[in-house]
């Protein structure tokens, strides 16, 4: 077998071995609705959130301001 071949065997083992974990840590612990997330969820959800919000727009002002007349005419 080449060494790319076993590159991705390896690779592809490792996946279903990380998944499998994951997987019996869900089994295991369930899910919760906590006040204060895990330290390793909040991370991915701060990345997560930056990875999905474009850089042009993060620098964008919010044109509305946050007056009780501007909400009122939101609703």
């Amino acid at each position: 077998m080449s060494k790319p071949k076993w590159v991705l065997l390896v690779l592809l083992i490792a996946i279903v071995i990380g998944a499998a974990l994951a997987f019996r840590g869900m089994i295991r612990h369930g899910f919760s609705a906590r006040n204060t997330p895990h330290p390793a969820e909040a991370f991915l959800a701060q990345r997560m959130r930056g990875w999905a919000i474009p850089a042009n727009a993060r620098k964008m002002k919010n044109s509305f301001s946050d007056s009780a007349e501007a909400v009122e005419a939101g609703r």
